[in-house]
């Protein structure tokens, strides 16, 4: 019995031996495997991040899969990897949610490297599933790793006004338009405070009694100026001037949607910044908008004589009536990248206000000593329209902060409108300008020591034509963006593009006829004071148009954030807080490009 015994143990203890074996190296070689793995998805996941600070919403100007694909190689290899360009799958895209589960991300992969924010890239390796063991009998196994990620930073910015150089007069002129109050007054150095001044949005949100931008931009943009005089104080100039726009005409039909917008799939966040006086020209300008619409004519400012404005002296200052006409409002864009959506737009998109301007004064030549007669032009009226299409733009490129620098590179596709300037009107509903030659009959001859007198003598046609040309081409904010806010606040960085002002505005007098209307008078010629008064009728319709471009128009554009041939715009806000990586990530669309 006992030799049966240690007969079987003589057979069965290697039989255990080896099958212990067997489990060993198989536990061995499933760790090694594992372990592997694990490198192979540590290489995917640097791969992925490397790559994704080279996509068009980090990698600042000139993106290309090249360069992705040489950074995600690079980062992988020195992971580890030994692999080349070929055994790595990159693709370009964007994070989406999942139709059929919401709180999911998939990957879907764009056509257009200039929608992408994220880099999808997966790592392949053959290994054999035995070190030990004969790999004829047990063979390979391929494992893959893949991993997305989404980096991108994101900003706030509006094309910008600024109060420089605006009189208190001809603010008070505008503001009292608006209210109805032509005695209204307003020192433009009591807003100065709210160009550098910037709030947070989720102090907005308190006051509007909401949790979310998405839940305020319904209210109506009185709730906003309401809650702007929170912010301000109500006791400030500021606070008193949005406590009259609580009340102005037109504002109830507007929403808060119609001054501040937000595009994108992320949620905005409270902290973002915005820049005061920005978005108080937006909601002012959207009035004003508002009650052209309602009234059906424009806004117009009179009762400037008071205003101080530096005229010339030949310009009767009560006759002088402005009348402005918006055809586009702007908006605050809040927290967009620099890329495109998957409908091919750019998310980043702004626009100064397109703005229509007519000019209307009566001006005057002092009675001139002619020799054979004396004359003088009391009133010549001058109606002069300007158009200015607005400027309009967006958010090009971002270079994101990297490495131990904690500041970004901002890129703006900027595009200059055609700036307009003629004798005429502007059409209400279009917002083009009509041309209408000045068509008059003016000026007081008179003959024989003042004897005998004419009045009107003189037939005057005459047009005054101007433009500027529009341009396009992308700058680059300097200095570069500061993510971190010091202790005395965050930053803003403004891109001031002056294109010259109406001062580079070549205009053209062309006087189509000047005639007399009675050829003699009291038996004396008339016809020798044509050519004399032909140089002066053309200066000073050069000059006045000079004089009203320089003390009406440009300053008033200038408050309102219009670009007279060039653009400003201000980035209050960059955040670059949308990191997010995804091990596995499923695809969107089937795995199929849009």
């Amino acid at each position: 019995m006992l030799r049966r015994q240690r007969g079987a143990l003589i057979f069965i203890t290697p039989l255990i031996l080896t099958i212990i074996a067997l489990f060993s190296v198989m536990a061995l070689d499933g760790a090694r495997i594992y372990g592997v793995r694990s490198n192979l998805q540590n290489q995917a996941n640097a791969a992925a991040s490397a790559g994704a600070e080279a996509s068009q919403a980090c990698g600042g100007v000139d993106v290309s899969v090249d360069t992705m694909k040489a950074r995600a190689l690079a980062a992988a290899q020195a992971q580890g990897f030994t692999g080349t360009a070929e055994d790595l799958d990159l693709r370009v895209g964007v994070m989406v949610p999942d139709p059929a589960n919401p709180d999911q991300l998939l990957f879907q992969q764009v056509n257009d490297i200039a929608a992408s924010n994220s880099v999808r890239v997966a790592l392949s390796q053959t290994e054999p599933v035995s070190r030990l063991l004969p790999q004829a009998i047990l063979g390979t196994v391929t494992l893959s790793a893949s991993s997305a990620v989404r980096k991108e930073v994101r900003a706030t910015l509006s094309a910008a006004g600024s109060t420089l150089g605006v009189s208190g007069g001809l603010l008070g002129g505008l503001l009292g338009a608006v209210f109805e109050n032509p005695g209204y007054s307003l020192d433009p150095t009591s807003l100065e405070s709210l160009e550098g001044t910037l709030f947070e949005l989720g102090e907005l949100l308190a006051f509007l009694g909401v949790d979310t931008l998405e839940e305020a931009l319904p209210l109506g943009a009185d709730e906003l100026a309401a809650a702007l005089r929170e912010i301000v104080g109500n006791a400030t100039p500021a606070g008193a001037l949005l406590d009259d726009l609580v009340g102005a005409t037109g504002i109830s039909t507007l929403q808060i949607a119609d001054v501040l917008t937000a595009v994108g799939d992320v949620e905005v966040s409270g902290t973002n910044k915005i820049e005061l006086l920005n978005l108080v020209n937006s909601l002012l300008l959207n009035v004003i908008r508002q009650q052209q619409l309602l009234n059906g004519t424009p806004l117009s400012l009179v009762n400037l004589g008071a205003a101080g404005l530096p005229l010339l002296s030949s310009i009767d200052e009560n006759s002088l009536v402005v009348n402005l006409y918006v055809n586009r409002p702007p908006k605050v864009v809040v927290d967009v990248p620099a890329r495109k959506n998957l409908n091919g737009e750019w998310e980043g998109a702004f626009y100064a206000p397109d703005i229509g301007i007519e000019v209307i004064v009566n001006a005057e030549i002092l009675p001139i000593n002619l020799v054979i007669a004396e004359l003088e032009v009391a009133s010549l009226t001058i109606p002069l329209a300007v158009d200015l299409g607005g400027g309009d733009g967006y958010l090009s490129s971002a270079l994101c902060a990297r490495g131990v620098s904690n500041d970004v590179k901002f890129g703006l596709q900027l595009n200059r409108q055609v700036l307009e300037l003629a004798t005429g009107s502007i059409d209400l509903n279009t917002g083009d300008i009509v041309p209408q030659p000045i068509d008059a009959e003016v000026g007081k001859v008179s003959v024989l020591l003042g004897l005998i007198s004419l009045d009107p003598i003189l037939n005057v046609e005459a047009e005054i034509t101007g433009e500027m040309a529009g341009t396009s081409g992308e700058v680059i904010l300097e200095p570069d963006y500061p993510l971190y806010c010091s202790p005395t606040g965050c930053s803003k960085v403004t891109y001031n593009d002056a294109g010259g002002g109406l001062s580079a505005l070549n205009t053209d007098v062309n006087l189509i006829d000047l005639s007399l209307l009675q050829g003699s008078l009291g038996g004396v010629d008339l016809t020798p004071i044509v050519a004399p008064v032909t140089p002066l009728i053309s200066g000073l319709l050069s000059d006045v148009t000079a004089s009203l471009t320089g003390a009406v128009v440009s300053p008033l554009l200038q408050f309102l954030g219009v670009g007279v041939g060039g653009i400003s715009v201000t980035v209050s806000e960059g955040k670059q807080n949308y990191t997010q990586m995804i091990e596995n990530v499923g695809l969107a669309n089937g795995g199929q490009a849009l």
